[in-house]
């Protein structure tokens, strides 16, 4: 089979290219492609061997069977429009809707999505509830309250560099650069997302399959990598806090031996979202949760999404 890595540069791309190489066996045929003029025709690698990055228009895309799509929006959908209507596709695309492909987490209402074509990582947030979620379904879930810290790499590319720039400059005692007076002061720094990004709260209930009142608060943390969220989860059957800590355990997620250590240095590189404390009070569940958002929250449900739609394939 052929596949396609569209936008292989962005801090997403990068992460699904190392996800793709180390499951070579399976991704043997990838073509890197981009609409970006200064990086089509550049030299890289790919699994060892060099590699060019060719242009994502329909010679580029053509009989290509399954392609990934890490760019900004309106390139991705750019390139999308000359992906072969039989091809099967995943977006990674920040701001991508329903109306691009549904949200989908790997192995989460798998069945009430086969067959289709096109799919979206959503955001990291909301693969992180989902995940969170979707093993309480016995207990009958009936609203989460969420609070979501996101690092600067959730933002954009450039924002780690801003970052940086920020945190040395405060550090060595300098001005602020001139962007900070516009948008706020990253570094060391909580701000809330506003306005609000209802989009994340419906792409929950979309791919737990069903709707479910859900509230988050995103806030713009001054770290470099790595998101932690506290979620508060109403349930109808009232389990034991330790119970509801262990049936989360399994797949995607994993417990933590340390809860109180749980945090954005703790799960970078990690494949799994790791659980903290779980504790009950006012009547719901607060559960305290960190992942790696380039690696689980993007580019790995995004590989094994598209494991998912080969295995749909008839060899």
């Amino acid at each position: 089979m052929k596949f396609a890595l569209v936008h292989p540069n962005t801090l997403v791309g990068k992460e699904v290219r190392q996800q793709l190489e180390a499951r070579a066996a399976t991704f043997d045929d990838v073509r890197l492609l981009s609409t970006i003029e200064g990086e089509i025709g550049a030299v890289t690698e790919y699994a060892g061997a060099a590699a060019f990055v060719g242009r994502a228009d329909a010679e580029g895309l053509d009989s290509v069977d399954l392609a990934f799509f890490c760019g900004a929006l309106e390139a991705d959908r750019a390139a999308l429009a000359h992906l072969p209507a039989e091809a099967r596709a995943i977006l990674l695309s920040p701001g991508a809707t329903t109306e691009d492909a549904p949200p989908a987490v790997a192995g989460i209402a798998r069945a009430a999505r086969a067959g289709q074509r096109r799919l979206t990582s959503p955001h990291p947030a909301a693969v992180a509830l989902a995940l969170l979620v979707a093993p309480l379904e016995r207990f009958r879930p009936r609203r989460v309250v969420a609070t979501v810290a996101l690092p600067v790499t959730a933002e954009s590319d450039t924002a780690l560099d801003d970052l940086f720039e920020e945190s040395r400059r405060i550090l060595t005692f300098q001005s602020p650069p001139p962007s900070v007076r516009s948008r706020g002061q990253r570094a060391f720094n909580l701000l809330p997302v506003e306005p609000a990004d209802d989009r994340i709260e419906s792409q929950v209930g979309a791919v737990l399959g069903h709707e479910l009142p859900v509230g988050i608060q995103l806030v713009r943390a001054g770290v470099f990598h790595g998101m932690v969220a506290q979620v508060w989860i109403d349930l109808e059957e009232r389990p034991d806090p330790a119970e509801l800590r262990k049936t989360l355990a399994g797949g995607a997620v994993e417990l933590a031996r340390k809860p109180g250590a749980v945090g954005p240095v703790a799960v970078a590189g990690n494949e799994r979202l790791v659980v903290g404390s779980v504790r009950s009070a006012a009547g719901s569940y607060g559960v305290w949760a960190a992942m790696d958002n380039l690696v689980r929250g993007a580019a790995l449900n995004a590989v094994e999404l598209a494991e998912e739609m080969l295995g749909e394939i008839p060899s």
